[in-house]
């Protein structure tokens, strides 16, 4: 599915451009205006022409909202998210940070034959670095059933999703395919893995946080958890193999037993 969307960012009212691997500044200290907490701000403007594209905010509790659209133009779409970089407490590891999920826009992509995406577009904060990031979080198909939209991955899980992407498909659910054909997604094959090693379950870049499988366990990392491997920002791919040094029992977390600390990408032979 091609990207049919355009982004623009804004710092503290000022258009930057988009660098290599999304950078957009150094935050310095004229950034901090005084005693403000809000040490910036930063205004995603997203853009398309395209009908099967549909922008949404979601909220702490998951609940999933249409992005009022900026324009009058019916013939194109238009949406702003002002997102405030915060500076953190005095010997935080995290000296700035943007809010989870507060920083991003979740663009809907509607395909053929009820292929849909779902990528989120969002603002991070990361070694006193402002970025963007683009990462399509979201990549399956939508069926119908007696006049009826089924998004069954998320039913169960995430069911005020299912419900929005119903509505966006009945009036195209004649595309779909019939239910008959779904099939559950294939939970990830784990290859046998040597002491100190985890797999890449997910990484997620707007809320700057992953999974490792670890001899079973769900363990945490995050990018002040792992070794610079010359990705800018600092981020893990799903699906690779990792060393780590160190875990640190997580007794608050309902989700993660630990997190996992020295994390670096295990070079192949």
């Amino acid at each position: 599915m091609s990207q049919d969307y355009t982004v623009k960012v804004r710092v503290n009212g000022n258009e930057v451009v988009i660098g290599e691997n999304g950078w957009l500044k150094k935050i310095s200290a004229s950034d901090l205006g005084g005693m403000r907490k809000n040490i910036c701000f930063v205004d995603l403007i997203v853009s398309s022409t395209s009908q099967d594209v549909i922008g949404t905010v979601v909220d702490g509790n998951k609940q999933i909202f249409l992005k009022k659209n900026a324009t009058r133009n019916p013939d194109s779409k238009y949406w702003k998210l002002r997102v405030p970089v915060e500076k953190n407490e005095p010997g935080s590891l995290i000296p700035y940070a943007t809010k989870y999920t507060s920083n991003n826009l979740r663009l809907i992509q509607l395909g053929a034959k009820g292929k849909t995406s779902i990528t989120e577009v969002a603002a991070i904060a990361q070694n006193n670095q402002i970025y963007l990031t683009e990462q399509i979080v979201y990549d399956f198909t939508c069926y119908q059933q007696k006049d009826k939209v089924r998004c069954p991955e998320f039913e169960k899980k995430w069911p005020e999703l299912a419900t929005l992407l119903g509505n966006l498909w009945q009036t195209r659910i004649a595309e779909l395919p019939g239910i008959e054909d779904y099939k559950p997604s294939n939970k990830p094959t784990i290859p046998e893995l040597k002491q100190n090693e985890g797999y890449v379950i997910y990484y997620n870049e707007a809320s700057q946080h992953g999974e490792l499988r670890i001899q079973g366990m769900r363990v945490l990392v995050r990018p002040h958890g792992i070794v610079p491997n010359g990705r800018s920002p600092i981020a893990l791919c799903q699906g690779e193999i990792v060393k780590y040094r160190k875990l640190a029992p997580l007794t608050n977390s309902v989700n993660f037993h630990f997190e996992a600390d020295y994390v670096e990408v295990k070079k192949e032979k």
